[in-house]
C-alpha cells in the first residue's frame, strides 16, 4: 500500500501525513500546484447576531462602571462637604465662645511701643501720634489648634485642619470705632477720646515661646485729651500715690474681617462685629532718676520743684520790656518716645500785695516757648516775651514781685496758656529769686550830716549817696526820683560787717563840716505819704549796740545816672546806677531800752580823741523808680531830656521796697549842735 493512499481505519478517509495547508474557505483541497503563500487575503466572517450580542453588552458594562464612579465620587463629596461643614461648625462654634478677654488677653500680643512719634499738637489741644511697635495674633490658642503630644489621632487631625485654615486666612482687618479712655473711678472720669486707621494684624497658628514671631507695625492715631487739665493731674498723682496706673478702654464696635485692608477675596466674607468692648488697663509705674519712688512714698513734686529757670533776662526796649529765659524741667518720658512741641504761649500772673482789698489775679508778662524736642535726663527750653502793659492799681504788685526778687525772696506766681488743652488750669508755683541775695544797694555813704535839736527831738540832715547794683540780666534803664531809707545806727562798726565786703564803706564827718542848730521840726509834710510803704516793725530781740532809728515819713527826693561797672567790686555785666538823695530835718529815734548805748555814742563823739566815733548804719530802703519801656496806665511821660540826664520826678513808677543796705559814717564834735 502506498503511502498516498493510506487510509484512516475508522472513517475510512485517506489518512494524510506531514505538513497540511488550511483549508479554505470554499473547502476545496489543495493540490501540489496551490502555492505555499497565496495571493490574496482571507477574512474570517463571524455571525451577525454574535456581534449585536457582544456590543451589547460591552455598553452596559460601560453604563454601570460609570454609574458606579459617579456615585462613589458623590458619596465621597458629600462626605467630605459634611466633613468640612461639620469642621467649620465645630470651629465657628468654638470662635463664637470667644469672650473678649479671650480675645485681647490671650489671642492680641503687643510689643512696645518701641518709638513714639508726636506728628502734630493742634491749638484745639489733639494730637496726632505714630506709634510703632511689634504685633500679633495667636489664633491657634484661642481657637484650640495648637498641637498637644496626649491628642489622639482625630483631635490631632482636627487641630492640623484648624491650622491650615488658619495660615491660609494669614491676617485680620480691624475696623475700630473711637475709643473712649476714662479713670477707674466711681463714677468714671473722662480722660481722652482715641481714633485709629483701620490696620491689619497677622494670624499664627503655633507661635514660639519667644517674641520673633511678632510683625513689626507703625499706628497712626488721633489722640483728643479731655479739656480739663486739672482731672489729668489728679488721674497721675492718684495713679502715682497706687504706683499703678489703672484706667479703661471702652469701645463701642469693632469689626474683625478676614483678609487684607485692600483687595476683596473669599478670606473677607468672613467678618464678626464685636460692640459694646470693654478693656481694662493696668500697668506699674517704673522708679524714675530723680524722682520718689512710687506707690507709699512722698507724694508728686510739685511744678516748682521740676521747674528751675536757669537764665533770666529782662531789656529795655524802645516801647516795652523784653523778657528772655531759659529753663530746665525733668524728663520722665522714656527715650523711645520723640517729641517736638510746639511754640506754647503762657501768661505769668502775681497775686496782690498782701494789704490789697482785691485778691484777683494780675497779668505782667505773656511769653511763648520756642518749639523744644525731647532731651535726657533735662529738657532746656527758651522763653520770649514781654511785660504787658499795666494798668496804675497794679503798680504794686509788680512792685512786690520785683522787691521780692532783689531781695533774695521767692516770690509767688500763677501761670495760665491760651493752649487750649492747657486753657482750663491754672498752675501755682514761685519765682525763684537769686541766691545768694544780690547787693543791689552798696557803697552807701552819708555827706554833709547834721544833727541839731529841736525841743526834746533830734533831728539829722545830709545827703545820702549809693551805689545800685541790679543782678546780671537785668539789662534794663532806669531812673531813681525817691528814696525813704529805714536805718538802724549802731554804737560803733557793724559786729557783722567784713571789711572785704564792697557794700561796707565809711563816710567821714570831721569838725571840718558844717553843722547848724535850727529850732524847725518835721513839718508834717505828708504830700506823699499815700503811698509811702509802712513802716517795718523793730527786730526783735534788738540787735548788739543799736541806739537809734533814722526813718523820714515822706520820700527823700534823689537823682540818678548810670555809672561804670567796677571789676574789683564784681560788677562785670551788671547794670550800675549812682543815688543821690536828700534828706532834712529826719527825727533820730532813740530806740526803746537804749539809752546807755546812745549816751557811750555822744561821749565818743564829744570827749573821744580824733575825727569822732563812728557810727554804723543798716537797714532797709524803698526807692522810686521810672523802668524805661514799661508802661503803666495812661501815663506814659519820660523822664529822660533830650541831654541824657536824669530830670527831677518824684511820684509814679513802681516801687522797691526792702532792698537791704549797710555801711558807716564817721560823727565828729562839730557834727553835733
Amino acid at each position: 500500500m502506498s503511502p498516498s493512499n493510506t487510509q484512516d481505519i475508522d472513517t475510512g478517509q485517506p489518512l494524510n501525513k506531514g505538513k497540511a495547508r488550511a483549508v479554505n474557505g470554499c473547502n476545496q483541497e489543495p493540490t501540489e500546484t496551490t502555492p505555499l503563500l497565496p495571493h490574496q487575503s482571507y477574512v474570517i466572517h463571524t455571525d451577525d447576531d454574535n456581534l449585536d450580542t457582544t456590543g451589547q453588552s460591552n455598553r452596559s458594562s460601560l453604563l454601570s462602571t460609570l454609574t458606579t464612579v459617579f456615585l462613589t465620587t458623590l458619596f465621597v463629596s458629600i462626605l467630605l462637604i459634611l466633613l468640612l461643614i461639620s469642621l467649620a461648625y465645630s470651629y465657628a462654634a468654638k470662635a463664637s465662645q470667644l469672650s473678649d478677654r479671650d480675645i485681647l488677653d490671650t489671642g492680641l500680643l503687643f510689643r512696645g511701643p518701641d518709638a513714639l512719634d508726636v506728628l502734630n499738637i493742634s491749638e484745639h489741644g489733639e494730637v496726632w501720634l505714630r506709634i510703632d511697635g511689634s504685633v500679633g495674633f495667636d489664633a491657634g490658642a484661642i481657637v484650640g489648634v495648637k498641637p498637644d503630644d496626649r491628642d489622639n489621632f482625630l483631635l490631632d487631625a482636627w487641630k492640623a485642619i484648624g491650622r491650615w485654615g488658619i495660615r491660609n486666612l494669614d491676617v485680620v482687618s480691624i475696623t475700630l470705632s473711637s475709643i473712649n479712655i476714662t479713670s477707674h473711678d466711681d463714677p468714671p472720669t473722662h480722660l481722652a477720646s482715641i481714633r485709629t486707621f483701620p490696620f491689619q494684624i497677622p494670624l499664627t497658628a503655633d507661635p514660639p515661646d519667644d517674641s520673633s514671631w511678632l510683625t513689626p507695625i507703625s499706628l497712626p492715631v488721633h489722640v483728643q485729651p479731655s479739656q480739663n487739665l486739672s482731672t489729668w493731674l489728679n488721674f497721675a498723682r492718684e495713679s502715682w500715690r497706687h504706683g499703678y496706673v489703672v484706667a479703661q478702654a471702652s469701645i463701642s464696635r469693632a469689626k474683625l474681617q478676614g483678609g487684607p485692608l485692600r483687595g476683596a477675596t473669599w478670606r473677607s466674607s468672613l467678618s464678626t462685629d464685636r460692640s459694646n468692648l470693654t478693656v481694662g488697663l493696668r500697668m506699674k509705674i517704673p522708679v524714675l532718676p530723680s524722682l520718689p519712688a512710687p506707690g507709699d512714698s512722698p507724694p508728686l513734686p510739685s511744678i516748682s520743684d521740676l521747674v528751675h529757670l536757669t537764665q533770666i533776662s529782662v531789656s529795655s526796649g524802645a516801647e516795652n520790656l523784653t523778657l528772655d529765659a531759659k529753663a530746665t524741667i525733668f524728663n520722665p518720658i522714656p527715650s523711645t518716645i520723640t517729641l517736638t512741641a510746639p511754640p506754647l504761649p503762657f501768661i505769668v500772673w502775681v497775686p496782690p500785695p498782701p494789704d490789697a482789698n482785691d485778691d484777683s489775679l494780675i497779668p505782667v508778662v505773656s511769653v511763648t516757648s520756642a518749639p523744644f524736642t525731647l532731651t535726657h535726663p533735662n529738657i532746656t527750653f527758651s522763653l520770649h516775651g514781654n511785660v504787658i502793659p499795666i494798668h496804675r492799681s497794679a503798680i504794686p504788685a509788680l512792685s512786690f514781685l520785683l522787691s521780692d526778687y532783689l531781695s533774695g525772696v521767692d516770690h509767688p506766681i500763677s501761670i495760665t496758656s491760651l493752649f487750649k488743652l492747657f486753657s482750663n488750669y491754672t498752675a501755682h508755683t514761685i519765682f525763684p529769686a537769686p541766691h545768694p541775695r544780690p547787693e543791689v544797694l552798696r557803697n552807701v555813704t552819708i555827706e554833709s550830716m547834721k544833727i541839731h535839736a529841736s525841743g526834746t527831738t533830734i533831728l539829722a540832715n545830709g545827703i545820702v549817696h549809693a551805689r545800685l547794683a541790679f543782678p546780671k540780666g537785668m539789662e534794663v534803664m532806669v531812673h531813681v526820683n525817691r528814696v525813704l531809707p529805714d536805718v538802724l545806727v549802731f554804737d560803733g562798726p557793724l559786729p557783722t560787717v567784713s571789711t572785704a565786703e564792697p557794700t561796707v564803706t565809711t563816710s567821714s564827718m570831721t569838725e571840718h563840716d558844717s553843722f547848724e542848730m535850727s529850732s524847725k521840726g518835721d513839718d508834717d509834710d505828708d504830700d506823699d505819704d499815700d503811698d509811702v510803704p509802712p513802716a517795718r516793725p523793730l527786730p526783735s530781740p534788738l540787735p548788739p549796740h543799736a541806739f537809734a532809728r533814722i526813718r523820714p515819713h515822706t520820700w527823700a527826693t534823689a537823682m540818678s545816672s548810670p555809672t561804670e561797672p567796677r571789676r574789683d567790686w564784681n560788677e562785670h555785666g551788671h547794670t550800675t546806677l549812682h543815688i543821690s538823695a536828700w534828706f532834712s530835718d529826719v527825727p533820730l529815734e532813740v530806740l526803746p531800752g537804749r539809752d546807755r548805748e546812745f549816751r557811750s555814742f555822744v561821749g565818743k563823739v564829744i570827749f573821744g580823741r580824733g575825727d569822732g566815733a563812728v557810727a554804723g548804719v543798716q537797714g532797709v530802703a524803698a526807692v522810686g523808680v521810672r523802668v524805661e519801656g514799661l508802661s503803666i496806665g495812661d501815663d506814659e511821660a519820660q523822664i529822660i531830656g533830650g541831654d541824657g540826664a536824669a530830670k527831677r520826678n518824684v511820684g509814679g513808677g513802681l516801687v522797691l521796697t526792702d532792698l537791704p543796705f549797710q555801711g558807716s559814717v564817721r560823727v565828729g564834735r562839730k557834727g553835733l549842735g
